[in-house]
């Protein structure tokens, strides 16, 4: 079932041939926590449709040799949560100061999305990722079946153990996740 919240007549399209963030706080901040294998995804309200044919990581510090970074695209499930994937694709995160993207074709309706990712392929040093944890997202925000502690952030949702595949559906039961890596995506 396609979310669509009311879109204001005055929101104008996306630009064709043209990068967009997710999502992206006021100011850069970066982090090595993003945790191995853990898929942090957060919500985007489009307000029309769009034809997306990249996503773009943004890689500070290289992690070690061969780690990679993960990122896809869910669609909303009609509840305010990630549910099936449109599409993924993956870029090596062993290069820093580095906006690694990777060809995707998702054609997109007016409506909510999960765009997010997780790092793979770490043993020892993860990669430094730009990311986002003061941002206000455009939905309500999940923070789990526990009350969350005091001060508790949501830009998004998280979930453990991807170490291969991004899930086609996101997994239930996923907590409330403190910041996301950083994405940008890029419109036909």
């Amino acid at each position: 079932m396609r979310t669509v919240y009311a879109s204001p007549n005055y929101m104008p399209a996306l630009q064709p041939a043209s990068y967009y963030y997710a999502a992206s706080p006021v100011t850069s901040a970066t982090s090595t926590t993003v945790g191995v294998g853990t898929l942090r995804v957060g919500p985007v309200l489009l307000h029309h449709p769009a034809h997306l044919v990249r996503l773009v990581a943004d890689i500070a510090t290289a992690g070690e040799a061969g780690s990679k970074f993960r990122m896809g695209i869910y669609d909303d499930t009609g509840s305010g949560y990630p549910g099936t994937l449109i599409a993924s694709g993956v870029v090596a995160a062993d290069v820093s100061n580095s906006v690694p993207e990777v060809e995707i074709d998702a054609s997109l309706e007016a409506g909510v999305y999960w765009f997010g990712g997780a790092v793979q392929n770490v043993v020892t040093t993860q990669p430094t990722m730009r990311v986002v944890a003061n941002w206000t997202p455009p939905l309500l925000g999940y923070a789990g079946s526990t009350r969350p502690s005091s001060g508790s952030a949501f830009p998004g949702i998280l979930t453990a153990g991807v170490t291969a595949e991004l899930p086609a559906t996101f997994p239930g039961g996923s907590g409330a996740s403190g910041s996301l890596a950083r994405l940008m995506f890029r419109t036909a």
